[in-house]
């Protein structure tokens, strides 16, 4: 038959390599949480940091329109 004090170790061994596995798991679960959150944040930047990107594109071939169109101007009237 087995021990009391053997039976008291085996129980509290038990639960508490279940608390410890429970425990990694929901760890995992917030690491993944956290992940998701960050590479969401990362995409938010690259969007941002494209969306700049288009306006000073878009800004710098504006300009360089306005100079060729005073260019032709002038060209035309000499």
């Amino acid at each position: 038959m087995i021990n009391n004090a053997e039976l008291f170790f085996k129980i509290i061994t038990t639960t508490g390599t279940f608390f410890l596995a429970y425990h990694k798991y929901t760890l995992s679960l917030l690491d993944k949480k956290i992940d998701k959150r960050e590479g969401e944040k990362e995409r938010i930047f690259a969007e941002k940091f494209r969306i700049e990107n288009i306006k000073t594109l878009t800004e710098g071939i504006s300009r360089i329109e306005e100079r060729m169109t005073r260019i032709e101007e002038y060209l035309m009237k000499h």
